[in-house]
């Protein structure tokens, strides 16, 4: 009854500062405009969710910010999983040779002052989902300029999670795909989507980029490289709506056609982050059957598994394998050969309008001859529908010559000089 209670407060303070929200950010608008430098915080929680990278570059790069990262712990998952995802992050900054700063005291298990420290004017979002501590959500800055990106490419038709939340309603500024999507947003949310701009989605600039090094393990041989990503929901271990995941039906099949084409073929198993606390559940698969599993892909001489950035496996693939969501838009821009796998349901009931566009695009595969034929066609060099995947692209991402994180870079520039 209190935490009913509780809820309900919270949600009475939510709206009034969203009904309120449009004259707060301008007052602080206001404020920061006479700032130099224009501090930036962007909040990292989880390494493959991160998809600031081309934007922080750019600003980081303009004498008018000073731009740092904070390490946000994901505190969701369990105490491993946050030790892991933390220093995979950590690892991450340090490779990139981000500016960065930490945010979590393992010593204590609390956060430390990142904001009192770094008194940032602009602060940049990834995740609508509270998975890090509250210092680190909306609430945490609210006297501060604040945007969000989308972790993810929205093609799914969870329109109130996507659309109207808390952070949505409250950011300064939304950064959206497509015209689609603002839309959706005016559609949906509580404020009718006017903190959104229809700019792009700023990790699409990562894949023009030239990789000088490849990820993909050393074969004596040129092979294919076929990249196969499930998705982590899985039907009756998560409550999303979603159940996109086909892993328990192709899991073992993959394995073995990997083992069956070792001279042709060459996989990258890159499972969504979210994939293996779900198998390790007690009721799915457990903890040592999905250890053992993960450690049999690496193990194989021309498979490997993808943990954190996968950037570099896309660029140097020949195809994509996948049931998941930002994947089926990200992967275009390869105009390469791409499959989406679905079991015994039609996914197209859980895709937005976007979704169901870029869905149309892809080849279907619900079993095991489908599977094989795909990768036939790999091995062919075929592309059937390269046509309508550089189509849908050129009509619904094209950026005039603009990269994304540019656009984005020039819009903060006309609004805060």
């Amino acid at each position: 009854m209190i935490e009913d209670f509780k809820r309900k407060l919270v949600k009475l303070y939510a709206n009034f500062l969203i009904y309120f929200s449009e004259y707060r950010n301008q007052k602080i608008l206001e404020k920061v405009r006479s700032k130099n430098p224009i501090r930036v915080l962007f909040l990292l929680v989880n390494v493959d969710t991160w998809k600031y990278g081309e934007l922080y570059e750019r600003l980081n790069a303009n004498p008018r910010f000073e731009v740092k990262v904070v390490i946000c712990p994901f505190v969701n998952k369990g105490r491993e999983f946050l030790e892991m995802e933390y220093q995979q992050s950590l690892d991450f900054c340090q490779k990139k040779g981000y500016h960065y700063i930490h945010g979590f005291d393992f010593t204590t298990n609390k956060s430390l002052p990142v904001k009192k420290q770094f008194k940032p004017h602009l602060v940049c979002f990834q995740n609508p989902s509270l998975i890090s501590l509250w210092e680190f959500s909306i609430y945490g800055f609210l006297d501060c300029l604040t945007l969000y990106v989308p972790y993810s490419f929205r093609i799914d038709n969870l329109y109130e999670y996507a659309f109207n939340n808390d952070l949505t309603n409250l950011t300064w500024l939304n950064v959206y795909e497509t015209k689609m999507h603002l839309a959706m947003a005016q559609k949906y949310a509580r404020n009718k989507g006017i903190n959104v701009k229809a700019l792009g989605f700023p990790h699409l600039d990562s894949f023009r980029k030239v990789e000088l090094s490849s990820p993909w393990k050393p074969q004596n041989n040129p092979k294919k490289k076929i990249i196969w990503a499930p998705h982590w929901t899985i039907k009756g271990f998560q409550d999303t709506g979603l159940d996109w995941s086909c892993f328990l039906d192709f899991a073992e099949l993959f394995l073995q056609i990997a083992k069956d084409n070792e001279s042709q073929l060459q996989f990258a198993f890159k499972p969504h982050p979210f994939l293996k606390p779900t198998l390790e559940k007690e009721n799915c698969w457990g903890l040592e059957k999905t250890n053992a599993y993960y450690e049999t892909w690496n193990a194989l001489s021309n498979g490997q598994v993808i943990e954190g950035d996968y950037v570099p496996f896309f660029n140097e693939s020949d195809a994509l394998i996948h049931d998941g969501g930002s994947f089926m838009v990200e992967y275009l821009l390869q105009n390469k050969p791409v499959a989406y796998t679905f079991k015994d349901r039609n996914p197209i009931d859980k895709f937005n309008e976007f979704g169901e566009l870029a869905f149309n695009v892809h080849h279907h595969i619900s079993n095991e001859a489908e599977l094989k034929s795909f990768i036939k066609m790999v091995l062919a060099n075929q592309a059937p529908l390269a046509k309508l995947r550089q189509e849908l692209v050129n009509e619904e991402l094209n950026t005039n010559g603009l990269l994304v994180s540019e656009k984005i870079e020039n819009y903060l520039m006309s609004v805060l000089k």
